[in-house]
């Protein structure tokens, strides 16, 4: 599922990846946020990152291959 959400700069990454898990659905655990292939480290803000007021985000879920492979009923060996 795509979520997309709009977000102020001065947001911390922590508050946004809890909206991600307020808004998601299903339910949904956030493990960590990247953007442009770089972390987002909870403790700082989505300005730090270069994101912008008035910015919308589309977020959506990103599985490795074990993940996927085993949401299929077909674990990788």
């Amino acid at each position: 599922q795509t979520l997309i959400l709009h977000t102020a700069p001065d947001e911390s990454v922590a508050s946004f990846k809890s909206a991600i898990e307020e808004r998601g659905w299903p339910p949904t655990h956030v493990d960590s946020v990247s953007h442009d292939g770089v972390m987002m480290e909870a403790h700082k803000t989505l300005a730090d990152f270069g994101i912008r007021e008035g910015s919308t985000i589309v977020c959506f879920p990103f599985f490795s291959m074990g993940e996927l492979a085993a949401s299929r009923g077909r674990p990788l060996p």
